[in-house]
């Protein structure tokens, strides 16, 4: 093997160690909440599979009535720590958020609040 493939292969090794165990993820709703948590959380799928859930957005079964609609996934977004993210409304109303403002959890949780919004307002882009 030549020593310039030798080389790009060790590259690409290095690459490699930043799997998704250290990359994360913010899923942003159009109610204003935001779930942040990594991305080796989801498990890789294959053909015919039914995907795992990403965000708790309703009550389960047994569980208690908190009262909160959290709205629509609208945006999931691969962030790094403290990474500004600028959140837009229907209304035109924009918000520059950190990404570490949101905590990381685990999968399948309700994520927190991070713009309160008008009754008739919504989020409708995150850049």
């Amino acid at each position: 093997m030549p020593e310039e493939e030798v080389k790009e292969k060790v590259e690409a090794e290095e690459v490699d160690k930043n799997g998704p165990e250290d990359e994360q993820v913010i899923i942003v709703t159009d109610k204003g909440y935001a779930m942040r948590t990594t991305l080796a959380s989801f498990r890789i799928g294959r053909r015919k599979t039914t995907g795992v859930q990403a965000i708790k957005m309703k009550k389960e079964e047994g569980e208690e009535d908190d009262g909160k609609n959290r709205g629509t996934p609208i945006a999931v977004k691969v962030v790094e720590e403290g990474e500004l993210m600028f959140l837009l409304t229907k209304k035109g109303v924009g918000a520059l958020i950190p990404s570490n403002v949101v905590r990381l959890t685990g999968r399948k949780k309700a994520g927190v609040r991070i713009m309160k919004l008008d009754d008739d307002d919504v989020i409708v882009s995150v850049a």
